[in-house]
C-alpha cells in the first residue's frame, strides 16, 4: 500500500498550498500572541488596571481578535497600524529554508493561501505570484496566485486582526466563503507551516468538515509528529486531511523542509500530464485491461448557481466527478479543470487557454438558454445559438472538443443546436432532479474512467439513475452530429 506521502507525490494535478504562521516564526517574526503583548505594553498608559486585566484574560483565552479590537480603540487605528507594521516588517529578515523549500515546488503549485500579513512568500516566489488581498470569483481556474486571506501588511484596509475586521471580511462579503468552498472542492490542498492547534487552521477545519457532509475530497498536511495524536488524526480525517508527520532536527521545521524537497524532487522526476495533442482520435473503447493505453482526456467542469436561483448541489457533483476519475484505473490519463460561479467570460477564457475534449456545464437552464452568472453573481441567460457557435469554434477541425454535457433543466433545445458541430452532446429534456443529475454524472465518469466511449458512458449514466434514483425526474438525451 502506498503511503500518504507517496500518494501526495503521485498527484498529477497541481496543488494549492496553505502556508500557516510557522513560516513567519521561522523568519523570527512575532506571532499574533506576541503582537498582542507588544500592543498591551504600548497601551499601558491609556488603559486602567481593570482593562489591562480583562485584556490579559482575553489573550489567555485565545480570543486574540477581541483583544486586538480593544487595543486598536485604546491606541487609535493609526498608532495600532504603525505598531503592527513595525513588528511584522520582514525586509531585514533572511528568507528561512522553509520559504525556499515551498517556492522550490514551482510547477507543482497552482496557488498559495496564507493568513500571514508579511511579505515572505512574495519574496520567496520572487514576484512570480499575483497577490490578492481580496477574493476573486474565478481564482479556482487561475494559476500562479497568492491569496492573503487576512490581508497584506502595506494595505491596512485589508487586515483581519480584530473582530470588526473579521466581521467585515467574513460576513459582509459572502464571496470569501464561496471562494474557499470552491477551492476546497476543486483542487487538492497541502497544509504546511501550521500547528494543529492554530486558531485559523481550527476554524478552516470546522468549515471543511461542515462542507464535506461526510465525504470530503483528499487533502494533506505536513506537521511535526509530536503534534499528532489519534484524536487529532481522526478530527482532521473528517475534513479529508491526511496527516504526514516529520521529525525535526537541530533547525526549526527542518523535517518539513526535507519532505518538501523530496516532494519537489519526485515531482521533477515524473513527467506531468501533457496537454492534448493537436489532433486526437475519437475515444476508443477499452475492452480489457490488456488493451492499448487509453487516450488523454481533458475535461472542463463549469458550474453556476447565481444569487436568487434555487440552490443546487454543484459542489457535490464536482466531488462525485473527481472521485470517479481518481478511483479509475486510467486516472493518470485525465486532466480535470474547474470553473465555479462561472460567467460566460470564464467559459470563453478556459476554452481559449486549453483544448478540451469534454465540457460539462452544470446549473440552471431555461427553454431559451442556460443560466450562468454575471460579475455581480446574478443570473444571466446565455442564448442557445450563441453558445452552440462557441462550442462549434472549439470542435474539429479548429479544436478537439468532442463531447458537451449540459446537466441542467430544459437544456435539450441548446443541445440540439450544439450537436450540429460537436460529435456528442448530452442534454436534458424538461426539469431534472438534483439526485438524478448526480447519479448520471457518477455513472458517466465511472465509465469514462474505465475507458469506455461517450455513447457507452451515456448509457451507464442513464443506468445509474434507474438503479440509484429510480423515482427521480430525469430524462437525458444523447445527440450525435
Amino acid at each position: 500500500m502506498p503511503s500518504d506521502f507517496d500518494r501526495l507525490c503521485g498527484l498529477a494535478e497541481p496543488l494549492i498550498l496553505y502556508v500557516g504562521p510557522e513560516l513567519s516564526r521561522c523568519a523570527g517574526l512575532p506571532g499574533r500572541l506576541d503582537i498582542a503583548a507588544t500592543l498591551m505594553r504600548e497601551a499601558v498608559d491609556y488603559l486602567s488596571a481593570r482593562q489591562l486585566q480583562e485584556l490579559r484574560e482575553l489573550v489567555e483565552a485565545g480570543e486574540l481578535a477581541a483583544a486586538h479590537g480593544e487595543l486598536e480603540r485604546a491606541l487609535t487605528p493609526a498608532q495600532f497600524g504603525r505598531i503592527v507594521e513595525r513588528e511584522l516588517d520582514d525586509h531585514r529578515c533572511q528568507l528561512p529554508p522553509l520559504a525556499l523549500a515551498i517556492a522550490a515546488l514551482g510547477p507543482r503549485v497552482r496557488g498559495v493561501i496564507t493568513p500571514n500579513l508579511d511579505n515572505l512568500l512574495e519574496r520567496a516566489f520572487a514576484g512570480s505570484l499575483t497577490v490578492h488581498a481580496q477574493p476573486v470569483a474565478d481564482l479556482p481556474g487561475r494559476r500562479d496566485w497568492l491569496l492573503k486571506i487576512h490581508g497584506t501588511l502595506r494595505e491596512r484596509s485589508t487586515w483581519v486582526l480584530t473582530d470588526e475586521q473579521r466581521g467585515r471580511v467574513l460576513y459582509r462579503n459572502p464571496l470569501h466563503g464561496q471562494l474557499f468552498r470552491s477551492l476546497f472542492f476543486a483542487h487538492p490542498i497541502l497544509f504546511v507551516g501550521t500547528r494543529l492547534d492554530d486558531p485559523v487552521l481550527v476554524e478552516l477545519i470546522e468549515q471543511i468538515t461542515a462542507l464535506s457532509q461526510g465525504q470530503p475530497p483528499s487533502h494533506w498536511a505536513l506537521v511535526d509528529e509530536i503534534e499528532i495524536s489519534p484524536l487529532k488524526r481522526k478530527r482532521l480525517a473528517g475534513a479529508g486531511i491526511q496527516l504526514i508527520g516529520y521529525r525535526n532536527g537541530d533547525q526549526q521545521h527542518d523535517g518539513c523542509v526535507r519532505l518538501l524537497e523530496q516532494l519537489a524532487g519526485r515531482a521533477a522526476a515524473v513527467a506531468p500530464v501533457a496537454a492534448p495533442p493537436r489532433s486526437v482520435p475519437a475515444p476508443a473503447r477499452v475492452s480489457s485491461p490488456s488493451s492499448a493505453a487509453p487516450r488523454t482526456l481533458s475535461v472542463l467542469f463549469v458550474a453556476a448557481n447565481p444569487t436568487g436561483t434555487d440552490p443546487l448541489r454543484l459542489d457535490r457533483e464536482l466531488r462525485i466527478i473527481r472521485e470517479a476519475i481518481e478511483r479509475s484505473r486510467h486516472h493518470a490519463s485525465f486532466q480535470l479543470d474547474v470553473r465555479t460561479a462561472a460567467t460566460i467570460h470564464d467559459l470563453c477564457r478556459a476554452l481559449l487557454e486549453r483544448r478540451y475534449h469534454v465540457v460539462h456545464l452544470s446549473g440552471h437552464g431555461e427553454h431559451d438558454g442556460l443560466i450562468l452568472e454575471d460579475e455581480r453573481g446574478d443570473s444571466v441567460q446565455v442564448p442557445r445559438d450563441a453558445l452552440a457557435r462557441l462550442f462549434a469554434s472549439h470542435a474539429a477541425p479548429e479544436g478537439e472538443l468532442r463531447c458537451v454535457v449540459l446537466n441542467a433543466c430544459w437544456s435539450l433545445a441548446t443541445g440540439q443546436s450544439t450537436s450540429m458541430a460537436v460529435p456528442f452532446t448530452i442534454a436534458m429534456d424538461g426539469p431534472i432532479s438534483d439526485v438524478g443529475a448526480l447519479e448520471f454524472s457518477r455513472g458517466f465518469y465511472d465509465a469514462l474512467g474505465a475507458g469506455r466511449d461517450f455513447a457507452d458512458a451515456y448509457r451507464e449514466g442513464r443506468l445509474r439513475v434507474e438503479l440509484a434514483a429510480a423515482d427521480s425526474k430525469f430524462d437525458a438525451q444523447l445527440l450525435q452530429a
